[in-house]
């Protein structure tokens, strides 16, 4: 019987449009894929909107995949049934009139029962169908502000959509949760990282299904279309970075199919004003005091001062470097820039921090809420130590 009733939620659940991975009754975080798409889960019949349980499990496969920290806890749509009870009962119906089918030819029935059973049988068989899009009526996601949104699709039957999927896709893109068709190159200006002067288009994608302040998108490929739209617009620039610290390629202000824009941690966007100065700095360079740093963003080291030895590299690799110590707040992104980029794609790269914040006036449980809901939207451990 519970077999025949998963049998009939995925027969329900199967089809619909749009770029969207099902998963179905997973008991383990770990059987949920950690990616950067949408993913709906389709829970077990037996775990019911109002168990506790059921809520532990969400709450605890959507911070976690296996052993480690979810990356992409807003890309998971949680299909939740209200409970099994109404499921059994039509399961043993359906499967009662399939065993007497089985045997009609034993029981000798005239033409008046043959057309009885026929009838009873696919009406047995509709009602489990019909109650299975009654039962999984709850859907459960991530909403801005980091907790949990339910939607209630209220009484709904199989004449509302091909399949609850595209039902639950649906609702939520009327609601804003799903973008269908993708989003404006405005949305990126408007939500740009502050600390990002360059920011990474597999970075830029990963944002809509990491963080439940992005919209998800319905197919993950659609951010290439926005990115080709904000090239031609001149709202964003397309390069990608040489070891000096100069673009190569870079495209703004210019036609790009989105076919050729590539998703990856080796090519970045970068915004009106920065593509402006750099293109006008590769032109006509304006003139650099030691020490200042250009209007584009690029310097060269200054000189050394006469008489100062300057290292030269011995051409002998070293096994590994370690620096500690404290970095002023306002240098971080110089720091990073400086000293780290051109370790960042390296395998062997590990960063421990500590940070410590104690204002004379204390943190507020606001402020210590919203670096909660940050560190947890990175795919970081929530756990401060609050004195």
């Amino acid at each position: 019987m519970e077999e025949r009733i998963r049998a009939e939620v995925q027969k329900v659940f199967a089809g619909g449009k749009g770029v969207i991975d099902r998963i179905f009754f997973p008991d383990k975080s770990g059987q949920i894929p950690d990616v950067a798409r949408l993913t709906l889960v389709v829970l077990p019949p037996d775990r019911a909107a109002a168990d506790k349980a059921t809520r532990s499990f969400v709450d605890l496969a959507t911070k976690e995949h296996g052993s480690s920290a979810r990356t992409f806890k807003s890309g998971l749509v949680w299909a939740v049934p209200e409970g099994a009870d109404s499921l059994r009962d039509d399961a043993r119906k359906v499967l009662a009139w399939e065993d007497i089918a089985d045997e009609e030819a034993d029981l000798r029935l005239d033409d008046g029962q043959k057309r009885q059973l026929a009838e009873s049988l696919k009406k047995a068989q509709r009602d489990i169908k019909e109650t299975v899009w009654r039962t999984y009526k709850n859907v459960m996601l991530l909403g801005k502000d980091g907790e949990w949104k339910t939607v209630d699709l209220g009484l709904v039957h199989s004449s509302a959509a091909p399949s609850i999927g595209q039902l639950i896709i649906e609702r939520l893109g009327q609601a804003g949760d799903i973008e269908e068709k993708g989003v404006s190159p405005s949305f990126l200006v408007r939500n740009w990282p502050p600390a990002f002067k360059e920011w990474s288009t597999r970075s830029v994608r990963d944002a809509f299904f990491a963080s439940p302040q992005f919209p998800r998108l319905l197919n993950p490929e659609s951010i290439k279309d926005t990115i080709a739209r904000g090239i031609e617009n001149a709202m964003l620039g397309y390069v990608g970075k040489k070891a000096d610290g100069s673009y190569a390629p870079f495209h703004w202000n210019s036609s790009l199919s989105f076919q050729d824009v590539e998703i990856s941690d080796d090519m970045f966007l970068i915004q009106r004003e920065l593509a402006e100065a750099y293109r006008a700095g590769k032109i006509s360079p304006p003139p650099v005091a030691v020490g200042e740093t250009p209007a584009n963003g690029f310097s060269e080291p200054p000189p050394a001062a006469p008489g100062t030895k300057v290292e030269q590299p011995t051409g002998i690799s070293v096994a590994r470097l370690v620096w500690s110590g404290e970095v002023p707040p306002q240098k971080w992104m110089n720091f990073y820039t400086k000293v780290l980029s051109k370790f960042a794609t390296t395998a062997g790269l590990k960063i421990t921090l500590r940070v410590e914040v104690a204002p004379v006036e204390g943190v507020s449980p606001q402020k210590v809420n919203e670096t909660k809901v940050a560190l947890r939207e990175l795919g970081l451990t929530d756990l401060l130590d609050e004195a």
